[in-house]
């Protein structure tokens, strides 16, 4: 069985691709790792393995020259799901990014084809934690056409205006692209194990 675990950073999907690999010898495809590749090749000259350094690279959507690297960053991660979605034999669990679901329609469309699309969902209250640390040390960010910024705003009233606005956004398409949900009271349980984790997902294809 093919898995792909999609969700917002953090969510856990890290947390339960190393359980399936390291309790049901699943393969684990790690998206991050594979992007690191693909955008040391497109991008030599950033250290993509310093969050530091490639937050300050990707900068923010109201700067100059954002979105030719927002491009550049979603090639990267779009050349990473292809090699990710290489079918072999055996048990495979995909583990994405947060941004996937900005990746075009055929290569999603593939995904759900090769695999079941398990959304590990978060809480509101998640959210709103997501959104204070994102200001106090924000990360690489694909924004999409979520930015806003009106004239009688400042560059971080924009932001934090339409920071919320872009993970409900999200929430939103990763519900759409899924096969199976699993809420995060579920997902975080500590009783929840492995295998109701897989029960949960093989409900799907009943």
């Amino acid at each position: 069985m093919i898995i792909s675990l999609i969700g917002m950073s953090n969510c856990g999907k890290s947390h339960w691709s190393k359980k399936l690999e390291d309790e049901r010898g699943y393969e684990r495809r790690c998206c991050d790792d594979l992007i690191a590749g693909q955008l040391n090749d497109l991008l030599p000259e950033v250290d993509i393995t310093d969050m530091d350094a490639f937050a300050a690279w990707m900068g923010m959507p109201h700067e100059f020259g954002y979105a030719e690297r927002e491009g550049a960053y979603l090639a990267g991660e779009e050349g990473a799901l292809l090699e990710a979605v290489k079918v072999s034999q055996g048990d495979v669990v995909i583990d994405t990014t947060g941004s996937v679901i900005y990746l075009s329609e055929n290569r999603l469309r593939h995904l759900k084809q090769i695999s079941t699309v398990v959304y590990l969902s978060t809480t509101d209250d998640q959210v709103a934690s997501m959104t204070e640390k994102f200001f106090a040390c924000p990360k690489p960010l694909v924004w999409g056409e979520c930015f806003d910024q009106r004239s009688v705003e400042s560059n971080e009233q924009a932001l934090r205006r339409c920071y919320p606005d872009l993970l409900r956004w999200r929430r939103e398409r990763y519900k759409t692209l899924a096969d199976v949900t699993i809420p995060y009271e579920r997902s975080h349980d500590p009783s929840y194990s492995v295998d109701k984790f897989l029960y949960d997902v093989l409900q799907h294809k009943r």
